[in-house]
């Protein structure tokens, strides 16, 4: 008799939520995070390590339905009856622009991440290797197509993270045509070695730079300002591409 409110025909009629309804902040944040699987173990992500092995990037797709599951399984915690069950799904779906907002605004990176129109495509990529380890910072930029990288083709990247020390996900919202990573700027560094450059660094016999010499061919060519000469020994940020469903690494030095 504890529940005697419950209507024994499991006949409900329960109308729109939206009359009902109001989105809360704490729980729009957390379904946003899950969206982009945030919470997640990372035993559900890779359950064996031999999907992902040393010097290796794989690219995925978002299953969009298995995340609407995830949502709606969080959502029908604690439900013990039709009612609510049914409840839930109306809640699930009346969350489900609110959280697709706040999936862009989880990196708090203000002022770079846009909303853009996608069919509700996202994908990302693992990358394991030393470079991860090495480069904490390391730089992702994700193209909608390979040969045009511009900004109208950027896409939003929505989660970029180490999940391990030499582990990188990254989710972006659209297909991931083509994605390239960079040494952060903090890596760049001065170097003097012999190359084969317009301006070659010359080298007296004893293993000293030869300025004099250096100094006197940037005269003959108009280019003898300081910054012109500590441009030859800067190190330039190494930059490579890679592309889905093809053995594709290119520097675009």
């Amino acid at each position: 008799m504890m529940k005697s409110w419950y209507q024994k025909d499991k006949t409900f009629e329960i109308g729109s939520a939206d009359s009902f309804m109001e989105t809360d902040p704490d729980i729009v944040q957390f379904l946003a995070e899950l969206d982009l699987l945030y919470h997640v173990p990372c035993s559900y992500l890779l359950p064996d390590e031999g999907m992902l092995k040393e010097k290796q990037m794989c690219f995925f797709y978002l299953d969009s339905e298995w995340l609407r599951c995830m949502r709606q399984g969080a959502l029908s915690i604690g439900t013990g009856n039709d009612a609510e069950r049914s409840w839930n799904r109306l809640a699930a779906a009346y969350y489900e622009t609110a959280v697709k907002k706040q999936a862009f605004k989880v990196r708090n990176l203000s002022g770079l991440q846009t909303e853009r129109d996608y069919p509700g495509v996202r994908s990302g990529f693992f990358l394991r290797s030393e470079a991860v380890r090495c480069w904490p910072g390391i730089e992702v930029i994700c193209w909608e197509d390979e040969n045009v990288r511009t900004e109208e083709n950027r896409l939003s990247i929505l989660r970029l993270e180490r999940i391990s020390e030499d582990t990188l996900l990254c989710i972006a919202d659209g297909e991931i045509k083509a994605a390239e990573l960079s040494q952060p700027p903090e890596g760049i560094y001065m170097e003097a070695k012999e190359d084969e450059t317009a301006e070659k660094i010359v080298f007296r016999e004893d293993g000293v730079l030869d300025i004099r010499s250096m100094a006197q061919s940037l005269s003959e060519k108009g280019k003898a300002s300081p910054e012109e000469f500590g441009a030859l020994f800067l190190h330039k940020q190494k930059k490579y591409l890679f592309v889905p469903d093809r053995v594709l690494k290119k520097s675009l030095d």
